[in-house]
């Protein structure tokens, strides 16, 4: 018994057309599929990530301006305690950071520059803040507290 080229070839060409009959494409399908959903999986991982950077770069910021104004308070009744003696240097016009009690809303109507305000300069660009904070400090009244004068000071 001789088997020759003829005689297989029906054969080879039988299974691979029974084998192409029965393909319809399935596992392509399914692996777009699958492609699919690791990519939306992958886009939400990395949007959640830049969300919550942002969200501790945010709170880091909020952290250092509320450390920033208060140090700049600490700084304005040191300010009081060595520089202030009377009550005299404060006026209208605040060149020097002081002022009376005439504009009860004096941070409104105030421009913020070494004109009009004290620069607390030990926070400064090392701690990643825009700018040096600024304060004024408003005279508000005197009051008598068993024949002692008290003066009320109102920091901004």
């Amino acid at each position: 018994m001789s088997l020759n080229a003829r005689d297989s070839e029906p054969m080879n060409n039988k299974a691979f057309s029974n084998l192409s009959h029965k393909q319809s494409g399935s596992v392509l399908i399914i692996s777009l599929i699958l492609l699919v959903a690791m990519t939306l999986i992958g886009v939400t991982a990395m949007r959640t990530t830049v969300l919550e950077e942002k969200m501790a770069g945010n709170m880091r910021n909020k952290e250092v301006a509320f450390q920033a104004a208060e140090a700049t308070l600490r700084a304005a009744e040191r300010y009081i305690q060595n520089n202030v003696i009377s009550t005299v240097s404060f006026d209208n016009d605040g060149s020097d950071g002081l002022y009376n009690n005439d504009d009860v809303r004096i941070w409104e109507n105030i421009n913020w520059t070494d004109s009009d305000s004290l620069e607390y300069s030990a926070f400064n660009s090392s701690y990643n803040v825009a700018s040096p904070p600024r304060f004024v400090i408003q005279h508000l009244f005197v009051i008598g507290i068993n024949n002692q004068p008290l003066t009320r000071f109102l920091v901004f």
